[in-house]
């Protein structure tokens, strides 16, 4: 560590970086969680700091700072996205019957007509009204049909990106609808 540097005293900087992101993806990391991981960029930042370059600290440490958060987050939508794809690789059925006791099945068909099923899929449905069409449009695409976000992307005629940020959006307004 550089020995002109005291960490508390830019504490201040690692918080308003991890409030800024955690406002973006507060859904994935607590906003302690966002600043603990900011700490460790301000921890990597002063142990390479150089003051003979001409550079402020806050520039450096600004940068370690963002970098160790994304790739905190990056590694958890790794995680995510590789999971996704475990299930998705092998979806088929191994049965559309459900079998109770012996001998006595439930379709699946039976299922969905069931009122418990039918509940759920009208609270879903009444949340899902709730969003803009065009966030609606991509979450049905993602979730319902299981399109992936490039296959989106081609539909919709916009980036991979702005689908990603499309779906993040809507489930955070599903979320904040949830928990009102």
């Amino acid at each position: 560590m550089n020995k002109g540097i005291n960490i508390e005293d830019h504490m201040g900087l690692v918080y308003s970086i991890a409030l800024k992101q955690h406002k973006g993806v507060g859904y994935r990391h607590s906003l302690e969680d966002l600043v603990q991981i900011g700490s460790i960029g301000l921890i990597k930042a002063s142990k390479v700091f150089d003051e003979s370059k001409g550079y402020r600290f806050s520039t450096i440490a600004s940068k370690y700072i963002r970098t160790e958060i994304y790739n905190a987050m990056r590694k958890d939508s790794w995680n995510l996205t590789s999971a996704r794809g475990k299930f998705k690789k092998d979806n088929t059925p191994i049965s559309l019957n459900v079998e109770l006791k012996e001998g006595e099945t439930v379709s699946y068909m039976d299922l969905l007509k069931s009122e418990e099923y039918g509940f759920f899929a009208t609270e879903v449905n009444l949340l899902l009204d709730k969003l803009p069409a065009h966030l609606k449009r991509t979450i049905k695409l993602y979730y319902y049909y299981g399109f992936d976000q490039g296959e989106i992307s081609k539909k919709e005629k916009i980036t991979r990106q702005a689908i990603s940020n499309r779906i993040n959006r809507a489930l955070e307004l599903l979320r904040r609808e949830l928990m009102a």
